[in-house]
């Protein structure tokens, strides 16, 4: 499965203060709202609104965040590390109504999208503790593995 990662980044102009939030969706659904997501997204669009996150520098203010989009295939989706920052939920109901217009469950598709990362068989670092003897023993065995 095709993921795409949205994110909204604010930080505030007085303050320093930071909002940052994920969105995972599949690329299907993606597909089905490119168009209107452009409106948000400052890095491909040059006259995007962006979304505004409120009160980071007080009550009543409001910043514009930058919202950016990647796509990761099927491939690239196990290099990827998917702690997904959840400062808020701006970007969600903003995606949310997107999807509400079209008739689309946006819910449904991110909880298939948490589903299928929970099984992905990720990359992991690990280190072990060996004989100096052993050391290219394992890292042939290691790579062994890598190309499987």
């Amino acid at each position: 499965m095709d993921i795409v990662k949205l994110n909204v980044y604010a930080e505030a102009y007085y303050s320093g203060a930071t909002y940052e939030e994920d969105v995972v969706i599949s690329r299907n659904l993606y597909e089905k709202i490119k168009e209107e997501l452009n409106e948000y997204d400052s890095e491909n669009n040059e006259n995007a609104s962006g979304i505004y996150v409120g009160e980071l520098d007080g009550k009543h203010s409001e910043v514009e965040g930058d919202l950016s989009i990647e796509v990761y295939s099927e491939d690239e989706v196990a290099d990827c590390d998917w702690n997904l920052n959840e400062d808020g939920d701006r970007l969600y109901y903003k995606v949310k109504d997107i999807c509400d217009e079209k008739d689309l469950d946006l819910d449904e598709d991110i909880k298939a999208v948490k589903e299928y990362l929970k099984n992905v068989d990720s990359y992991v670092e690990i280190s072990i503790m060996a004989k100096k003897s052993n050391v290219d023993k394992i890292r042939e065995y290691a790579e062994s593995l890598e190309q499987k």
